[in-house]
């Protein structure tokens, strides 16, 4: 899924890969709440069972939305992903340089900032999209569990806690990307610490400079042109 070219690059595509794994994990225990939030059924906790009982309309609906929900941050994951992906190949960190450093070289690629751009607003969007659904099952979801299935401050503290694993993940994804739009640098959306690439990948640059120096060859060779030059001034 990820290109490696250097060691830089396995140790960038090491971290993105195990932040998703962990993000993941969060999001399945942040989106199911009506399984691994506490509930009241009668006068009892439910049991598993009982919480996953799927001839209960209500419990059916909301089942629904957490699927949906999941899915949508799984897929602003994958776009995470991809995006993360094009940023280890095509540029490096370099902390020597300033933030801004690759403002300066947009011109020499322009391509490759509009793809940079595109990519960043496209993730940006599922963000948002993934929020506002994630948004409508947390309310219905709390409403349903704290009007008729209080089970206590378990329940209460159990919605907050779950609740907060997405919210985190999406907003630092979704703060970002912004960031990145608003700087016009590329900042990573998944490193946990602020990481900005602020130079051109070493492999790539070598390859894009020498297309660029490359010479251009003459459509004649200068002997061919001085051997016509003399054939000219014979016949004359």
């Amino acid at each position: 899924m990820f290109g490696i070219k250097d060691a830089n690059d396995v140790k960038q595509t090491a971290r993105t890969i195990g932040t998703l794994s962990a993000e993941g994990a969060r999001v399945i225990l942040g989106c199911f709440l009506m399984v691994f939030v506490s509930q009241k059924c009668g006068d009892a906790t439910c049991t598993s069972s009982q919480s996953m009982d799927l001839d209960d309309p209500a419990r059916l609906t909301f089942y629904i939305f957490h699927l949906l929900s999941a899915a949508l941050v799984f897929v602003s994951f994958g776009k995470e992903a991809k995006r993360e992906k094009w940023l280890i190949e095509n540029f490096d960190t370099n902390p020597a340089k300033p933030d801004a450093a690759m403002k300066s070289s947009w011109e020499r690629f322009p391509e490759r900032h509009q793809e940079f751009l595109t990519q960043t607003k496209q993730l940006q969007r599922i963000v948002e999209l993934a929020g506002a659904v994630y948004a409508v099952n947390l309310v219905g979801t709390s409403i349903f569990l704290l009007g008729w299935h209080w089970n206590g401050i378990a329940t209460l503290t159990g919605l907050g806690t779950q609740a907060m694993l997405v919210i985190q993940s999406l907003s630092s994804t979704w703060s970002a990307a912004k960031q990145s739009l608003r700087r016009n640098v590329p900042v990573s959306t998944v490193l946990t610490e602020p990481t900005v690439f602020n130079e051109w990948d070493e492999n790539l640059n070598t390859n894009q400079e020498m297309e660029e120096v490359k010479p251009t060859e003459p459509s004649e060779k200068p002997d061919e042109v001085e051997t016509n030059a003399d054939e000219v001034q014979l016949e004359v």
